[in-house]
């Protein structure tokens, strides 16, 4: 089944609801909750154990799940890799040759589910249940749901609006000539400035380069800037993030795509999307990082 909720509607909440219900009521049984990409997979770890008491272990990198914990937070790569899931089964005993022991397996960004890669894992495990969530069920604007029996629950964006789960997205359309980059990067400080000085902020660019040519601009300019590419990685990437998040750090992060998906920061108060979005998809989740309720947060630019 699938699972259609907006970003900032609380799935990881739900994810861990779920999981706890489920191995309170099957002894003996795990769970494995897949992620398309790894940027919070210790976060999500850490919120099952403090409001769920669910231990849950992190399968990514050299980072292996311990004997006891019954739930595992990973990624798709790491989950279909073979070789791991035997280091697992070596190492905490945790993986067992019985493929029926994994009883439910939750399926984050479930839109990507119809690529080689997740339908390998799902077929693995046919006795499994599987659920999948997803803000956006489209991908290269098509609709992707249909892989799943049916869709259990959707829930709009003006809903959770209305009902003040989610601030409103304000859109401020700005003419520039992208192909300008400098009048581009100027009339973005000017308007980080008048509109939004102080503010945590993020800017979504075309290429690492790109990024890093405006975060340099940015600081140049007085405004605390920094970039987060796939070339930051590891534990200096969840430094940075967790830091922004806390209200410290650097007030405007540039991106190229890391930061479209999987990034929760509810102070987050201002987007910069100076190019056009030929998906859907990326569009929505895009805006949707801006949307958390935050103290003193009406909306979202």
């Amino acid at each position: 089944m699938a699972c259609v909720l907006p970003t900032g509607s609380g799935k990881t909440t739900i994810f861990g609801s779920i999981v706890s219900r489920y191995l309170d009521r099957n002894a003996g049984k795990r769970a494995v909750v897949i992620s398309h990409l790894g940027l919070l997979t210790s976060q999500t770890a850490e919120r099952f154990g403090q409001e769920y008491g669910v231990r849950a272990g992190v399968l990514q990198a050299n980072k292996m799940p311990a004997m006891g914990e019954r739930c595992v937070i990973t990624t798709m790569q790491s989950f279909r890799d073979e070789n791991k899931r035997l280091r697992l089964s070596r190492n905490s005993s945790w993986w067992c040759q019985d493929t029926d022991d994994i009883g439910l397996i939750i399926i984050d960004e479930c839109h990507f589910a119809g690529c080689k890669s997740y339908q390998e894992i799902i077929e693995a495990y046919p006795n499994a249940i599987i659920i999948g969530f997803t803000a956006t069920p489209f991908r290269q604007n098509k609709l992707m749901t249909n892989m799943f029996q049916c869709v259990a629950y959707t829930c709009s964006m003006k809903r959770l609006i209305n009902e003040e789960h989610l601030v409103e997205p304000v859109l401020n359309q700005t003419p520039f000539d992208t192909t300008d980059q400098a009048d581009m990067l100027a009339k973005m400080i000017e308007i980080y400035k008048e509109k939004h000085n102080g503010h945590k902020a993020v800017i979504y660019l075309k290429t690492i380069e790109e990024a890093k040519l405006c975060r340099n601009i940015f600081v140049d300019s007085g405004i605390t800037c920094d970039a987060v590419t796939s070339q930051l990685t590891g534990n200096k990437r969840d430094e940075l993030l967790q830091e922004f998040r806390d209200g410290g750090g650097p007030d405007v992060l540039t991106t190229v795509d890391v930061l479209t998906a999987g990034f929760d920061s509810p102070n987050l108060r201002a987007l910069f999307i100076p190019y056009k979005v030929g998906s859907v998809t990326t569009y929505l989740q895009r805006v949707g990082r801006g949307l958390r309720p935050y103290e003193g947060k009406k909306h979202c630019d």
